[in-house]
């Protein structure tokens, strides 16, 4: 019976921070999407669950989260063998731990309704990360582009390609894992002083806001320049959070990359201007 179950569960994509990296702790707006190239799926066999393990316990100390969940059923289906194979690098940026609390929530979650989804998101994805905005597992869940700004969470209903016409957008793998807290801290630290603050404010937030709304809007034509834009800070203010073998081909004419999250490792991304590069 768990067998069959499984075989007709959905996967779980990874996600991608596309846009917003810093910008959503001061004020900007951020977009997430759906990667499915990497993903998640429940499997049966004899593969441990020692995290799996450790994550039912979490969750069966927090009364706020318990009440939310069919832990019962949760473990015994962990007795028979359910585990999550996953193929989404760990300490990545891309989602890892989200998959793994959107495919739970998913698989034994009470109210699948639950207008407090991100909080319960964000509480359960406590265990891995101490603190969560919730927003990754939300993007994994509804396996949509999510806009988070100061106003709140909007699922954006179209699609956000990462190819078109005008520009083509690709994952690059700096090779080397990234702790994202120290990363942030290190951004945090930055922003303390004022010419950096001023440039964050006057230059990347208008660039970042303004190809935030090319995306919604479909104006692919206007992305390239403005993705360059983000690009050239990041470079220019930023060069610690870029490793060396990226940072050296950071910027050209027709190609710019681009922090995905916190940076100083993990993956990147790349857009090239036009199919062809």
């Amino acid at each position: 019976m768990l067998e069959k179950q499984i075989a007709e569960a959905r996967a779980y994509p990874a996600k991608v921070l596309l846009i917003g990296e810093y910008a959503v702790l001061y004020g900007g707006t951020a977009l997430g999407l759906p990667y499915n190239p990497f993903r998640a799926c429940w499997a049966v066999g004899e593969s441990e669950n020692p995290q799996l393990n450790l994550f039912l316990e979490f969750l069966k100390g927090k009364s706020e989260l318990s009440q939310y969940l069919d832990l019962i059923t949760f473990e015994s289906d962990l007795q028979q063998g359910l585990y999550l194979d996953s193929n989404i690098p760990l300490s990545s940026g891309l989602g890892s731990s989200g998959a793994v609390v959107a495919a739970v929530w998913d698989r034994y979650g009470k109210d699948k309704q639950n207008l407090q989804l991100r909080e319960i998101f964000s509480q359960m994805e406590g265990f891995y990360h101490g603190n969560s905005s919730g927003l990754d597992p939300l993007i994994i869940y509804h396996q949509k582009p999510v806009q988070l700004s100061n106003e709140g969470v909007s699922l954006i209903s179209s699609e956000i390609p990462f190819e078109t016409n005008d520009y083509k957008i690709s994952l690059v793998d700096s090779g080397q894992k990234r702790d994202t807290h120290i990363w942030v801290n290190k951004f945090k630290t930055k922003m303390e002083n004022s010419d950096f603050k001023n440039a964050f404010h006057s230059d990347f937030l208008p660039s970042n806001e303004q190809i935030i709304n090319a995306f919604l809007n479909g104006e692919s034509d206007k992305i390239f320049s403005l993705w360059k834009s983000i690009s050239a800070f990041q470079l220019n203010h930023l060069p610690e959070f870029i490793p060396e073998h990226i940072k050296s081909k950071w910027l050209t004419e027709h190609s710019a990359f681009k922090l995905c999250g916190a940076g100083g490792g993990g993956y990147f991304l790349r857009m090239e201007n036009g199919v062809n590069g």
